[in-house]
């Protein structure tokens, strides 16, 4: 379990949205945010010059070496011809130590509605969009109670056209209200 804010609730103890406050980052915030930048950059060199999507292939992760521990990719679950979930098929080192090991497991299967809700509707405008997507929300951890999460989805096409993943960086910033410093 994980728990959150002042009084340390537990997941289960959220009830409502407003527990859960999340919101879409403006794409001009989105890319001046220095820690998406090398990963902002390195997506719209790739479509800008050869006008196609990034694939996986694509990425080299020796010229990420300090995201990849906060990096997590998403595969999208089919039934028939529509998307019905995501499925994590990489977490980084630092996520795991936050979110738990989830290789393998379901967004529609996190155990907090409000989080798969996140995840399932950022990875879906993702995809609509074809375009990088930035969300902020409060994070859930027992550990870390007064973080604020910030994620970057990226899609990604094996084909250069169909979207078969979404690369998702995540960082964490630290309430100063109490006394914590960004992370």
């Amino acid at each position: 379990m994980s728990s959150f804010g002042g009084e340390k609730r537990e997941i289960d103890q959220i009830r409502s949205a407003s527990d859960y406050v999340r919101y879409i980052i403006p794409h001009e915030e989105m890319v001046s945010l220095d820690q998406f930048k090398p990963l902002i950059k390195w997506w719209q060199s790739i479509h800008n010059e050869y006008g196609y999507l990034p694939s996986r292939k694509d990425f080299n992760p020796v010229d990420f070496s300090t995201q990849l521990p906060n990096i997590s990719i998403l595969e999208p679950v089919y039934e028939g011809s529509e998307i019905t979930d995501y499925m994590t098929s990489l977490i980084g080192t630092n996520l795991t130590k936050v979110y738990g090991e989830t290789t393998g497991v379901r967004a529609s299967q996190i155990g907090n509605e409000y989080v798969a809700e996140t995840v399932l509707a950022t990875c879906g405008q993702c995809i609509q969009q074809r375009q990088p997507l930035a969300v902020t929300a409060k994070a859930l951890s027992k550990d870390l109670p007064f973080m604020r999460s910030f994620a970057l989805y990226l899609p990604l096409a094996s084909d250069h056209q169909t979207i078969d993943k979404i690369m998702v960086y995540i960082f964490f910033e630290k309430s100063t209200h109490n006394g914590g410093a960004g992370l």
